[in-house]
């Protein structure tokens, strides 16, 4: 399995992600919701997400050559000094691709502005011009991903969407969102290691009006 590559000109890249961190509040009570789904389905059907690993993407943006970091880093910081911290929820569970044929499972963070989308445009903007290859994303949708399924056959599918629409009121937890983070992800065959490149304050320039 690939941990790193090299470009043409034997830079190495990295595999990295903009995110914003989850505080431990939060996934300890995504923690409990993997304990409730788990306690539903065979064992070792789901690889759950380790808490440690628990935030939210803002844009995956692949192997990046490791001297882009400096620049990916300012232009970030950019974006974060005119943007004000955002109130956000956890709740509502979700299936991609869908609840019938589940392959991940996730929470959804939403916020009641409209500035998660706004940010996660904005940084997709910023980063465009040191990533070229980076394909358009559509339908942003803010989540916390909690586990990826390994197998499911059709009634515990149906066993886990019924949960999900009994827990559709439920909150999982509430945050401020207020540091966006540049993440390294290390593949290996023990699983992913994610290590903070960068972090970046947002409005962190001063009150802005």
């Amino acid at each position: 399995m690939k941990i790193q590559a090299e470009t043409g000109s034997g830079i190495k890249t990295w595999r990295v992600f903009i995110a914003l961190p989850v505080p431990a509040a939060v996934t300890a009570e995504l923690r409990e919701l993997q304990e409730d789904l788990g306690a539903r389905l065979p064992k070792g059907c789901v690889r759950w997400t380790r808490r440690e690993q628990m935030h939210l993407t803002l844009r995956f943006l692949g192997d990046v050559p490791s001297n882009q970091m400096e620049a990916l880093e300012l232009a970030l910081r950019k974006v974060c000094a005119g943007v004000a911290p955002i109130q956000l929820r956890a709740e509502q569970i979700g299936f991609f691709p869908q609840a019938s044929r589940p392959r991940v499972v996730w929470v959804a963070a939403q916020d009641t502005g409209e500035q998660l989308a706004g940010l996660q445009s904005a940084v997709s903007r910023a980063v465009k011009p040191l990533v070229p290859l980076l394909q358009e994303e559509k339908d942003f949708r803010g989540h916390l991903t909690i586990g990826r399924i390994r197998q499911i056959n059709r009634q515990d599918a149906r066993v886990i969407a019924e949960f999900a629409q009994r827990s559709a009121n439920r909150c999982f937890g509430k945050w401020t969102a207020n540091t966006v983070e540049i993440t390294r992800s290390e593949l290996s065959p023990a699983g992913s290691r994610h290590t903070c490149i960068a972090s970046m304050d947002l409005l962190a320039q001063g009150t802005q009006s």
